[in-house]
Formats: structure tokens, C-alpha cells, sequence
């Protein structure tokens, strides 16, 4: 199926739904741009300890990074 995109920089960890992306990466994600500021580059979410070079690679196209 077609899924939609996820604005990283955009979204609170319930709207961070995708099959690629589990709820605890989701908050992850969430509380690291909190703390750091918004991803500038989708490499960033590899300083995260869920996330590594197969899972960045199939979320990837489902994250902008723009508004």
C-alpha cells in the first residue's frame, strides 16, 4: 500500500503512525527534536538507539523534513 508521510518536525508522537515507525521510536523521536531543535538531516534520527541504517532506509521517503 501507499502510505502517507510523517513531518518529523511537525507531528506529536501519537501522530507519528506508520508501520515503520513503533510508538516508543515514535517518542523517541519527538523528545530528541524537543530537547535539540528541529532535524535539519534525517541522519540525525540515527543518534536515536532504535534507529539504524535499515530502519532509516525504509522511512526515509515517509519523512519530510519540510513542512
Amino acid at each position: 500500500g501507499v502510505y502517507r508521510k510523517v513531518r518529523v518536525n511537525a507531528s506529536h508522537a501519537d501522530s507519528l503512525r506508520h508501520p515503520y515507525l513503533p510508538k516508543p521510536m515514535a517518542r523517541m523521536i519527538v523528545a530528541f527534536r524537543v530537547q535539540q531543535g528541529d532535524y535539519r538531516d534525517l541522519q540525525q534520527l540515527k543518534a536515536l538507539p532504535l534507529v539504524n541504517d535499515e530502519i532509516l532506509r525504509k522511512l526515509a521517503p515517509y519523512l519530510p523534513l519540510n513542512p
